[in-house]
C-alpha cells in the first residue's frame, strides 16, 4: 500500500488506539487515527495490474518496452528526418546566397 498525505481533520470521534483503521470519509481504504484525531494520512490499496487488459496498469508511470526492431526502425526514422532537414537547409543557404549574387549582378 502506498502513504500519501490528504489534509489533517478531528471528526467524526476515532476508536482508542492510535493505528491504521477504514476511513470513515471512504476516501480511502484506511486512514491513521494519532490516539486523538483522525490524521491526513491514508493508504491507498496498490494497483493490481492484473485487472487491465494486457496486464499493465494504464496509470503507472513504467516505461513503455520496445522490441529492439521498433528500435531500430524509430532511430532510422529520426535518422532520415535529420539527414533531409539538413540537405534542406543547405539548399536553402545555397539559394539565398545565389539570389544575393545575382543582386549584386553576379547571376550565372
Amino acid at each position: 500500500m502506498t502513504v500519501e498525505a490528504v489534509g489533517e481533520t478531528n471528526s467524526p470521534q476515532g476508536p482508542a488506539h492510535a493505528g491504521w483503521y477504514p476511513d470513515p470519509w471512504h476516501e480511502a481504504s484506511e486512514r491513521w487515527f494519532d490516539g486523538t484525531a483522525w490524521t491526513g494520512f491514508v493508504n491507498s490499496p496498490a494497483r493490481d495490474p492484473s485487472r487491465y487488459p494486457g496486464g499493465r496498469d494504464p496509470g503507472s508511470r513504467r516505461a513503455a518496452t520496445w522490441s529492439p526492431a521498433k528500435r531500430i526502425s524509430v532511430a532510422v526514422v529520426a535518422i532520415l528526418v535529420v539527414a533531409i532537414g539538413a540537405i534542406f537547409a543547405v539548399m536553402l543557404v545555397f539559394m539565398v546566397s545565389a539570389m544575393i549574387d545575382c543582386g549584386n549582378g553576379n547571376c550565372l
